[in-house]
Order: C-alpha cells, then structure tokens, then sequence
C-alpha cells in the first residue's frame, strides 16, 4: 500500500514541460477575455449588460466586466500571474455567486479551473514576468493538469448521466432543437429536420465521445489521442452553433494533453525553435509529496461529492449541498454547473417574450423589438443576453427564479409609459418532440405565464388569462397572428 501511495505521489509531482503550462495560461485568459468582452459590448444588440432586467447595477456589473477583461489580458501577457489569477477568481466567483442569474454553468467550471492554475506556475516561459524579474525556472508538476482532466471527466460524466434514457437524445430532437433555435445555431434557417439520419448520428456520435472523455484522467499514452478526437468533436460543436464559450473552454484543456513535441514540430515551420525540456530541481521531499498527495485527493472527493448527480443523492444530503456558502463555489465545481446537460422536458426551438402594461383605460405593449419571431415569423432574431438568460431559466423551474422574476417585473415597469401600470409577462414558445422518417416534424406551441405585477404596490398577483384580452386592445397584428399559430392553445392561467 505504502509502495503504490509513493508511485502515485511520484506521478502527480512529476515535472511537466513549462510550455504545456503557459499554452494554458494563454488560451484560457483569450477564452475568458473574448467571453466577457461579447457580453460587455454586444454585437447586434450593444452594451446589452446597460438593458439587462436580470443586473440590480448595470454600471457596477458593467465594470466588473471590463476589470475581468483587462485582468484576463494579463493572463495572456503573463503579468503578475499569480496575483491576476487571485483577482480573477474574487471577481468572477463574485458574479457567480452575486446571484445575478446572467452567468451560465460554464462560469462555475472556470472559476474552479482558475483555482487549480494557482499551483500550475504557468509563468515560468512566454510571459513578462520571465522577462522582468529573471528568477531561476521552478518546476511545473503533472498534479494541476491532472485535476484540468478531473474537471472535463466530470462533465462528460454528469453529462451522460443526465441523458441515460433520454428520447430526446437517442431520437436527435436535443441536436435538431439546438440547430434549430437561432439563439444557439449558426444556421438555423437550413432544413435540419430532413436529414433525420444525421440528427441521430450526431446525437450518438457526440454521446460516444463524452463517454471516452470520462476517462481522460485515466488514459495515460492514449490521452493525446483521446483529446485529439474530443478537439475534432468540440470544433465540429463549435463550427455549428453559437456555444462558443464552452467550447473554447474545452478546447482549451485538451490541446493541453497534446504533447509539446507536436508544437514544437509546429513552430519548426515557422522557423521558431523552442529550447528541450530539462526538468529541474525538486523543492519537494517524499514527505511532502506524500501530504500533498493526501491534500489532492481529499480536494477531488469533496469535489466529486458536490457534483455528483443530484438524482443519485439523498434528499437530505441535496439540501445540505445547497446550503454550502456562494464563496465554495469559487474554489470548487458546483453541480448545478452542469444543469444545462440535463434532460428538458422539451427542447425549444423558438421562444419570444412580450409584456402588456396596463392601466385603467389604456394598454401598451412591449417586447416588440425583443426576438419576437413568434409574431413576425420571417423576421430575423437579435441575439441578446436578457432573452437568453429567461430561455434558459424556464424549463430549469422558473418558481426558483424569484429573483429574476422580480427584476424582470421591475424592468417591464420600466418600460411602461403609463402611470401606475400593472404588467403581464409571457414567453411564447415552440418546439418539436417528434421526427418522423420522411423528416417532417411535429411542432407545439403554447403560452407560458411568467408574471402578473402591479407597479404600483409592488405586488405579484395571480396571473390569469386577462392577458390575451390586454394583448388583443394593445395590438390586433401581433394578437392575430400569435392565434392563427396556435399560441394560445394553452390555458394561460394553467400554463403548461
């Protein structure tokens, strides 16, 4: 037993290539700095953080986000490593935790792997603080990139775990639902739904794969190849859809797994040269890699312990995850990071949210200008953060969004024109549950409440069907043609 803890803490405190940790370095501060810097500034809709119903202080997140942009820019330029990494983890995990519902899953995976770049000294080579301080060259140990590897095994496992049984995976609709839906698809107007068989085989193809990178902590001599299969699979993820941030994020981990001989051969073509590894001295005795191997395996059963799948725990253990302080979460993955793998009851692949504010003697509508192709079928969605983030929040358990329910009440009532306005919200949707074998599809549609609100008293009343009525005064078109399209099939005062 002594023999096999000694082997395993000569593995983990092996020295790795310094290369392999700067690559790191660099590709997750442009990934970090690319992902804040889209939702800082907006692309078709601009500044989108200054509109968002779901920030308490615009400017203050606005900020934040542009001190996340710079202190990711050092990152790349290798500028005080440690400290900007320090300074990355405060204020990212101070937006995950905030509570401000605009950030995703793929937030609390990152916080945790910028912990784990702590003890990773990626700026020993390609980086200023080489250059600036010229200090001797420390070692960098295998334990930092084997716990990268923990964390993608996690996903690819909590994923699969998520999908056993799921019709909707086996069946492609998962696939067509994202290629389909213009908030995530790159091509959405193409006629995905007549090409079954590829929906299908994507489906599979992209199960298989995330059942090999379970074992990507494990895989050893085959992990270079392992990771250079998953590459292929996120870039093909990448090429077609708008889930850029994940997959960078993923991609950014695997080309740490390939060896640097390949970049080294790479460079050569360019006529960059890069020095041969020549491990250093070790600062560490067998003592201490005997502690630190206990510390490492004692952090990932904790971590392990917390992501593991909330349909396998006790419910009595689920509350007490719960109850662990915000700040865990920067330090360590959550299992709510991985929420968006589970199994939906449908995935939409359109949805719109409109707003009635009324009053006494007038109505006025909103949201005409917000994804509202439901109403205007030909017309070309805008992407933006704030539609997401509702998208998103409603076939999670909208009940559990108080807080974003009660921000996108304020923010209706800001809109509105009228004095002491009472505000209806619903998100329209439609998606598909069936493909038939010629690739016809069989499209729902229906109404989902989300908040009746008087502006005034600041009260949420029961929603019930008036709003169809206030709708119709508001605006005969929209009214019509959300009818004629089977919108209000559903009782809105049951939703769906």
């Amino acid at each position: 037993m002594k023999d096999y803890l000694d082997r395993f803490a000569q593995r983990l405190f092996s020295q790795v290539e310094p290369e392999r940790a700067a690559l790191c370095r660099i590709l997750m501060g442009l990934n970090i700095f690319l992902t804040y810097f889209v939702m800082l500034i907006g692309f078709e809709q601009k500044f989108p953080l200054l509109n968002s119903p779901f920030v308490s202080d615009p400017m203050a997140l606005f900020y934040t986000y542009m001190l996340v942009c710079f202190l990711s820019l050092l990152l790349v330029l290798g500028l005080l490593v440690q400290p900007v990494l320090l300074g990355l983890i405060y204020v990212t995990g101070a937006c995950v935790s905030g509570g401000t519902e605009f950030m995703g899953g793929s937030d609390i995976v990152v916080g945790a792997v910028l912990f784990i770049m702590l003890f990773m000294r990626s700026g020993e080579v390609w980086s200023l603080d080489r250059l600036i301080f010229n200090r001797p060259r420390r070692p960098v140990y295998f334990f930092p990139f084997l716990s990268l590897f923990i964390v993608v095994s996690c996903v690819y496992f909590i994923a699969n775990v998520n999908r056993i049984d799921s019709r909707f995976w086996n069946e492609g609709i998962m696939v067509l639902g994202v290629l389909k839906n213009d908030l995530y698809s790159r091509f959405p107007e193409f006629p995905w739904e007549s090409y079954a068989p590829f929906l299908v085989l994507a489906s599979h193809v992209a199960r298989v794969g995330e059942i090999l990178g379970i074992f990507m902590p494990f895989a050893g001599r085959f992990r270079k190849w392992l990771s250079l299969m998953l590459i292929s699979l996120h870039l093909g993820i990448l090429l077609l859809t708008n889930i850029a941030s994940w997959q960078c994020f993923m991609l950014s981990v695997h080309m740490t797994a390939l060896p640097v001989d390949w970049y080294r051969r790479i460079l050569s073509w360019f006529n960059i040269s890069l020095s041969d590894f020549k491990p250093v001295a070790s600062e560490l005795s067998v003592i201490k890699k005997r502690v630190l191997a206990g510390v490492f395996v004692f952090y990932w059963a904790l971590a392990i312990l917390n992501t593991w799948p909330s349909q396998w725990v006790s419910e009595g253990y689920r509350h007490f995850r719960n109850s662990i302080p915000p700040v865990y979460t920067w330090v360590m993955l959550r299992e709510e990071a991985f929420v968006l793998f589970k199994d939906f009851p449908r995935f939409v692949l359109k949805s719109c949210i409109f707003g009635i504010a009324y009053s006494e003697n007038d109505q006025q509508l909103m949201g005409r200008n917000w994804n509202n192709r439901c109403a205007f079928p030909d017309r070309k969605i805008t992407r933006d953060y704030v539609h997401e983030a509702v998208f998103n929040s409603i076939d999670r358990g909208w009940p559990r969004y108080s807080n974003l329910k009660a921000r996108l009440a304020r923010f209706f009532c800001s809109l509105s024109d009228l004095k002491e306005p009472i505000v209806y919200g619903v998100m329209f949707r439609e998606w598909s549950d069936k493909i038939t074998s010629d690739g016809a599809v069989n499209y729902e549609r229906s109404a989902v409440p989300m908040l009746h609100y008087n502006c005034q008293t600041k009260e949420h009343l029961s929603f019930d069907q008036g709003f169809a009525e206030k709708l119709k005064a508001a605006d005969q078109g929209v009214y019509q043609s959300l009818k004629s399209q089977g919108y209000f099939k559903v009782d809105l005062k049951k939703g769906d």
